[in-house]
Protein backbone atom coordinates (compact mmCIF):
# COMPACT_ATOMS: atom_id res chain seq x y z
CA UNK A 1 0.00 0.00 0.00
CA UNK A 2 2.83 2.45 1.01
CA UNK A 3 4.05 1.83 -2.83
CA UNK A 4 0.78 2.50 -4.26
CA UNK A 5 0.17 5.50 -2.09
CA UNK A 6 3.55 6.95 -3.03
CA UNK A 7 3.03 6.54 -6.79
CA UNK A 8 -0.10 8.90 -6.02
CA UNK A 9 2.04 11.06 -4.77
CA UNK A 10 4.65 11.03 -7.15
CA UNK A 11 1.41 11.51 -10.05
CA UNK A 12 0.46 14.47 -7.97
CA UNK A 13 3.40 16.18 -7.83
CA UNK A 14 3.85 15.96 -11.27
CA UNK A 15 0.44 17.18 -12.01
CA UNK A 16 1.58 20.36 -9.92
CA UNK A 17 4.28 21.06 -11.79
CA UNK A 18 2.34 20.63 -15.24
CA UNK A 19 -0.89 22.63 -14.53
CA UNK A 20 1.76 25.62 -12.82
CA UNK A 21 3.42 25.57 -15.68
CA UNK A 22 0.22 25.44 -17.92
CA UNK A 23 -0.76 28.53 -16.00
CA UNK A 24 2.92 30.47 -16.31
CA UNK A 25 3.68 29.75 -20.01
CA UNK A 26 0.27 29.13 -22.06
CA UNK A 27 1.85 30.01 -25.04
CA UNK A 28 5.70 27.83 -24.69
CA UNK A 29 5.89 25.77 -27.75
CA UNK A 30 5.94 22.60 -25.65
CA UNK A 31 2.09 23.76 -24.55
CA UNK A 32 0.89 20.18 -26.23
CA UNK A 33 3.56 18.03 -24.02
CA UNK A 34 2.19 19.51 -21.03
CA UNK A 35 -1.45 19.27 -22.06
CA UNK A 36 -1.07 16.09 -22.98
CA UNK A 37 1.11 14.96 -19.94
CA UNK A 38 -1.91 16.45 -17.88
CA UNK A 39 -3.96 14.14 -19.67
CA UNK A 40 -2.29 11.39 -19.13
CA UNK A 41 -1.99 11.66 -15.65
CA UNK A 42 -5.21 12.47 -14.57
CA UNK A 43 -6.37 9.31 -16.37
CA UNK A 44 -3.84 7.63 -14.68
CA UNK A 45 -5.21 8.74 -11.41
CA UNK A 46 -8.90 8.07 -12.66
CA UNK A 47 -10.16 11.22 -12.88
CA UNK A 48 -11.90 11.27 -16.18
CA UNK A 49 -13.44 14.39 -16.41
CA UNK A 50 -9.98 16.50 -15.42
CA UNK A 51 -8.06 14.18 -18.17
CA UNK A 52 -10.78 14.69 -20.87
CA UNK A 53 -10.23 18.78 -20.25
CA UNK A 54 -6.86 18.75 -21.03
CA UNK A 55 -6.95 16.55 -23.69
CA UNK A 56 -9.77 18.52 -25.37
CA UNK A 57 -7.77 21.95 -24.70
CA UNK A 58 -4.92 20.07 -26.63
CA UNK A 59 -7.25 19.12 -29.82
CA UNK A 60 -8.72 22.23 -30.08
CA UNK A 61 -5.37 24.62 -29.58
CA UNK A 62 -3.30 22.03 -31.08
CA UNK A 63 -5.17 19.86 -33.31
CA UNK A 64 -2.71 19.08 -35.79
CA UNK A 65 0.10 17.80 -33.69
CA UNK A 66 1.29 14.50 -32.82
CA UNK A 67 -0.15 14.38 -29.21
CA UNK A 68 -3.81 15.12 -30.82
CA UNK A 69 -3.37 12.38 -33.17
CA UNK A 70 -2.63 10.65 -30.04
CA UNK A 71 -5.64 11.71 -28.48
CA UNK A 72 -8.00 10.93 -31.57
CA UNK A 73 -6.22 7.34 -31.73
CA UNK A 74 -7.15 6.34 -27.69
CA UNK A 75 -10.74 8.27 -27.67
CA UNK A 76 -12.41 6.94 -31.08
CA UNK A 77 -12.45 3.18 -30.01
CA UNK A 78 -14.06 4.02 -26.35
CA UNK A 79 -16.23 6.63 -28.44
CA UNK A 80 -17.27 3.71 -30.99
CA UNK A 81 -15.58 5.91 -33.64
CA UNK A 82 -13.41 4.83 -36.50
CA UNK A 83 -9.77 5.40 -35.52
CA UNK A 84 -6.79 6.70 -37.83
CA UNK A 85 -6.92 3.62 -39.48
CA UNK A 86 -10.50 2.86 -40.52
CA UNK A 87 -11.50 4.39 -44.36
Amino acid sequence: THEVLDALGEIDGEIRALEDYRTRYPTDGRMPYVLYGLGSLYREKGEEAKAKARFSELLRRYPMTNYADEVRAWEAPRAGMPGPESP
